[in-house]
């Protein structure tokens, strides 16, 4: 059966750490998109290989010099904060590769087999975390968990928020899994006004969905980057902890994330009071 998912299944995702002394080769997965390699330089001395993975197919969209900030180009442009952000303080004894997955199609539609077959291969040499600002959409996920079943490592997931399309949070994955281990993220706009102590201090982008609960919150970005919201937190988280936090599996990426961060009050749209939050203070 054939679930055709448009674009705006993309825009739900827009709107002491220890330092890694070891030189092992950290493998890690970005499902999205379209990607364009070839248009995105390896900043610095960053040591990070880009290998397409079986599912990625650079088309005729990728023959533009500066690639559109386009959904289309959605995956590039989460591939590209990640360098960057990785590349501002990239330690220096870790060795990268970067294995993009294209599950979306130029259409912004995707099938089941995609998924199925996608992650079948994913599987053959999994990597050690895969960043998704991105989701499976339907009421039947059993065969998906059924495929990551033996995954040791973490998504790194952004929360997915409501609109026209998009109505049922638990239709979301792997956002919604109870068995996939993963960390849920959001990002907020910050309030300008000081405030009182206790005051709520920012709000969640308009209508980011809370299953599960959010395990944390990055400040958005200016209004001139792109992607915005969850997306950019993944981005931007995933580069934070490659080169901030030694030990991978999912306990020790949560403390590690933890020690960096700071309680917030944040306001959600889809909630009457504001609630309390940890947002992630990354270090410059």
């Amino acid at each position: 059966m054939r679930v055709l998912t448009p674009f705006s299944l993309l825009v739900l995702f827009l709107c002491s750490p220890t330092l890694a002394t070891s030189a092992a080769t950290r493998r890690i997965a970005i499902i999205d998109t379209e990607f364009c390699p070839a248009n995105i330089s390896i900043p610095g001395p960053l040591k990070a290989k880009i290998i397409l993975a079986p599912t990625t197919a650079q088309g005729p969209l990728c023959t533009h010099k500066n690639v559109p900030k386009e959904r289309w180009a959605h995956g590039h442009h989460v591939l590209k904060i990640f360098t960057q952000e990785l590349a501002k303080r990239y330690p220096i004894d870790l060795v990268m590769e970067i294995h993009p997955y294209k599950i979306f199609n130029d259409e912004g539609t995707y099938t089941f087999k995609d998924w199925e077959d996608m992650l079948g291969k994913l599987m053959k040499a999994p990597p050690d975390v895969i960043i998704m600002a991105s989701a499976f959409y339907g009421p039947d996920h059993s065969l998906l968990e059924q495929g990551v079943k033996n995954f040791q490592g973490v998504f790194l997931l952004a929360a997915g928020a409501k609109d026209e399309t998009i109505q049922n949070p638990n239709f979301l994955w792997p956002q919604a899994s109870k068995s996939v281990r993963k960390i849920l993220l959001a990002s907020y706009i910050p309030y300008q006004t000081k405030g009182q102590k206790g005051a709520v201090q920012g709000q969640l982008d308009t209508g980011v969905f809370e299953q599960n609960g959010l395990d944390f919150v990055v400040k958005a970005p200016e209004a001139s980057v792109y992607p915005t919201g969850s997306s950019y937190a993944v981005a931007r988280t995933a580069a934070y902890i490659l080169s901030q936090c030694r030990n991978w599996d999912k306990a020790s990426l949560l403390r590690c994330l933890e020690e960096s961060g700071r309680e917030q009050s944040i306001k959600s749209p889809l909630a009457k009071a504001g609630k309390i939050y940890k947002a992630i203070t990354f270090l410059k």
